[in-house]
C-alpha cells in the first residue's frame, strides 16, 4: 500500500470529489482524533491511498460521478436521388 503524508490529503480529496473538502487542519485532526485511518512515521501523519474512499466518507464526501462516454447520433442518411 503507498502511504503519502497527511498534508498531501486536501490535493487527493479534491481530485476524488466534486464537493468543498475540509481544509488542512480539519484534517490533520481528523487523523489525529482516528475519524479515519491515519498513522504516524518519525512523527508525521500518514494515510493510505487505498482508504482514500474511506477518508471521504468519514467527511460525508462523495466520489466524482463517472463521466459516460457519448455516444455516436445516429444521423438519418439519406440517399441521393438520381434523376432518370
Amino acid at each position: 500500500m503507498t502511504a503519502l503524508r497527511i498534508t498531501t490529503l486536501t490535493r487527493s480529496l479534491l481530485a476524488y470529489t466534486d464537493q468543498t473538502v475540509p481544509n488542512a487542519r480539519a484534517l490533520y485532526q481528523g487523523a489525529v482524533n482516528a475519524k479515519f485511518p491515519a498513522h504516524q512515521v518519525n512523527g508525521i501523519w500518514h494515510y493510505n491511498v487505498a482508504d482514500l474512499p474511506m477518508i471521504a466518507a468519514a467527511y460525508g464526501l462523495k466520489p466524482k460521478a463517472a463521466v459516460q462516454p457519448r455516444r455516436r447520433s445516429q444521423r438519418a442518411t439519406s440517399t441521393p436521388i438520381l434523376a432518370a
